[in-house]
């Protein structure tokens, strides 16, 4: 089972948030996009830094601020 750390979020427009997290076992970052702020069943990654992550995730889903 994954453990993972959230490392940054951004609410969308309509409400939802964006999430990256770090897987912390092998150290990859993923994205998840889900109303209720949990991650998503199957979330993208696994991204090699969060540069990464975060730049697909703004290229996907436009809008928010990092936090």
């Amino acid at each position: 089972m994954m453990q993972m750390d959230k490392m940054v979020e951004k609410t969308l427009a309509d409400g939802a948030k964006v999430t990256v997290w770090r897987d912390k076992g092998h150290h990859g970052f993923y994205v998840g996009k889900v109303p209720d702020d949990k991650l998503a069943k199957n979330p993208m990654g696994a991204f090699m830094s969060l540069a990464a992550a975060r730049a697909w995730a703004d290229h996907e889903f436009e809008g928010g601020d990092w936090q």
